[in-house]
């Protein structure tokens, strides 16, 4: 038989373990509120680094740095010494590639 201190110890683990759900006045829990939240996991980046390009094209970074130079790819974004991809216009201009 547990002590009461125990049966409480055990309840507060139980409490931490799950994330607090938006309740309502009636003391139910808001379907609408857990279903609208968002995640940072769950946002997509606007803008990708050239490993991250170059994974989603499935080629090399140096096989893609060499496109970027002959102007064979687009959405590219500098950003001082850096390029970044803008991901929509990327995987936009692949689509016309692979319809091509």
């Amino acid at each position: 038989m547990q002590t009461k201190a125990a049966m409480s110890n055990i309840e507060t683990n139980e409490a931490r373990s799950e994330p607090a759900k938006p309740v309502r006045a009636d003391g139910g829990v808001r379907e609408d509120a857990m279903k609208s939240r968002t995640s940072v996991r769950d946002i997509e980046p606007i803008l990708l680094s050239a490993t991250d390009a170059a994974c989603l094209l499935g080629i090399t970074r140096a096989a893609l740095y060499q496109r970027v130079h002959s102007h064979q790819v687009g959405g590219v974004v500098r950003i001082g010494r850096r390029l970044q991809f803008h991901r929509e216009r990327l995987l936009a201009w692949l689509d016309r590639k692979v319809s091509k």
